[in-house]
């Protein structure tokens, strides 16, 4: 869960929220400013209570094993309840376009597996997750951390940023909206699980 930023969003919505984080700083840090129950991860542990909605913002790729975290997560949700993952679009047009100089491949040293739509869209559904939407999302920058995140990946409009920041300083506070197609978002609900146990029971009674 990060700094906890998402948790004060989704509390604010009024949900009940709770967060699992493996940096202990972070924890510490929303001890001291949030309400919120917060806890280290616990592999062992995790899928053991229910929740409605579980996200995943942008973690998926930092984990060792997220193939075994997501299909721990379908036994932590309540029936119909909602998963929401947000990853790099690693086989994506702007990722192929940029290659290394992207910075989410750049990452390669926190980032151990990326996804594509379609593989991890595919490995929902085969644990049982109904797809509800996939689409590509982007992000809020003030101009100057916008110029200060492409210096590696686009150092021409970087330096042309810097260079008008310069001379208009007020400029770098403006805050811009840029979806360069590179990272997407996907909405699934765990399947509805009907079982009837008399009638289970009635169609395994033999007669005598």
């Amino acid at each position: 869960c990060g700094l906890g930023f998402f948790l004060e969003t989704a509390n604010q919505y009024g949900f009940d929220v709770s967060g699992l984080e493996f940096n202990n700083f972070a924890i510490d840090y929303i001890k001291k400013i949030y309400p919120f129950k917060v806890e280290l991860f616990d592999n062992d542990k995790f899928g053991q209570i229910k929740y409605q909605i579980i996200t995943f913002f942008d973690v998926i790729e930092h984990l060792r094993d997220p193939f075994k975290i997501l299909k721990k997560t379908y036994q932590g949700l309540d029936n119909n309840g909602i998963i929401a993952i947000t990853t790099a679009n690693s086989n994506g047009f702007v990722p192929r376009l940029l290659g290394k100089k992207l910075e989410d491949f750049r990452r390669i040293n926190e980032h151990i597996y990326f996804f594509s739509k379609d593989n991890l869209i595919k490995f929902l559904s085969e644990i049982s997750f109904d797809i509800l939407e996939v689409k590509s999302i982007g992000h809020s920058f003030e101009i100057a951390h916008l110029a200060s995140r492409l210096q590696n990946s686009i150092p021409l409009i970087s330096i042309i940023l810097k260079a008008i920041i310069k001379v208009i300083p007020p400029i770098g506070k403006i805050k811009v909206y840029i979806n360069p197609f590179t990272k997407f978002i996907v909405y699934a609900r765990k399947k509805q699980v009907n079982f009837d146990l008399t009638n289970y029971l009635l169609s395994i009674i033999v007669p005598v």
